[in-house]
């Protein structure tokens, strides 16, 4: 019922949990860090596809393939606590800290840092349980790496 209220007010009907992997998931959040600040670059994507590949042993095609599914679901709405969920039941807290660092790879990417993506990342942080102090330690191991 609640389900029916939600996607009657938003237009729309939500997917379940079970129809998004942990991949999908993750290229979602990177997506929607991505496009925080109002631009999408050629870099960000191929970050967010190297991130892709590194994590899931996937080819640089499937990569590409999952970003590009993500993008279009990120396009239709901006559900961050869905896909948190996904990961955050994915990963277990001990290794939390390393999906923080890729997060931070994607917001870096493009060489700045605004206030909207920063905001996010705390949004994203607390979403999965990760302390702040933690997700700007990850920050700066993925500032000095690059």
């Amino acid at each position: 019922m609640f389900s029916k209220l939600i996607s009657g007010l938003s237009g729309s009907t939500p997917a379940k949990d079970t129809d998004v992997d942990f991949p999908t998931a993750m290229a979602v959040v990177m997506v929607r860090l991505s496009r925080t600040d109002d631009t999408y670059s050629a870099s960000e994507a191929a970050c967010i596809d190297q991130v892709l590949v590194d994590r899931f042993a996937l080819s640089i095609d499937d990569a590409s393939q999952i970003r590009q599914s993500a993008e279009q679901a990120e396009a239709i709405g901006h559900d961050t606590f869905k896909y948190t969920q996904i990961i955050k039941q994915s990963v277990p807290i001990e290794d939390r800290l390393s999906v923080m660092a890729d997060l931070w790879k994607i917001v870096l990417a493009d060489g700045s840092r605004d206030v909207d993506e920063s905001t996010l990342m705390r949004l994203i942080a607390g979403l999965l349980g990760v302390k702040d102090r933690d997700s700007a330690l990850a920050r700066q191991s993925v500032a000095r790496a690059g």
